[in-house]
Formats: C-alpha cells, sequence, structure tokens
C-alpha cells in the first residue's frame, strides 16, 4: 500500500494534510530526525519543523508522538 494516496482530508474530522505533510509523518514515524527527514527531502531542517508545528496545530497533538500514533490510526502510515 502506497501511505500517500490516502484522501487529503480525514474521517476522524481532522483538517486535511498536504502531501508535504504526509511525507514527514510516513518520515517520523520511522524514527529519523529532523535533519535526516530535512536531507531525505531535499529541504531544509526549518522547512520539517514548519510542518511538525502546522501537523501539531491543525491535529491538537500534543507532541511529535501524538502525531505518529493519530496518524497510524488514521492509516497515513502504516505500522
Amino acid at each position: 500500500m502506497n501511505l500517500l494516496t490516502m484522501s487529503s482530508t480525514t474521517s476522524a474530522g481532522l483538517e486535511p494534510t498536504t502531501k508535504r505533510e504526509k511525507e514527514v509523518l510516513v518520515q517520523m514515524s520511522l524514527g529519523l530526525t529532523v535533519k535526516e527527514i530535512a536531507s531525505a527531502l531535499c529541504v531544509s531542517d526549518h522547512t520539517i519543523v514548519s510542518h511538525k508545528k502546522n501537523l501539531i496545530y491543525k491535529w491538537q497533538a500534543r507532541n511529535s508522538v501524538d502525531l505518529v500514533v493519530k496518524a497510524i490510526r488514521l492509516g497515513i502510515v502504516a505500522i
């Protein structure tokens, strides 16, 4: 299953995510650091931090772990 082919809206009533935000979530679920994710996606560290902050706000998550747990529950990230 391609982890990034899901609809941009969620069934849990959460705000939709962008393709890039989903890519960041997948990388986060693999345990990569901000620097590693930035390198893998060819963007700056600041960009990754911004994506994480946006996701935390959109999904009302408490932290990065909460983001990944929600992504798993929504099927964006497979375990």
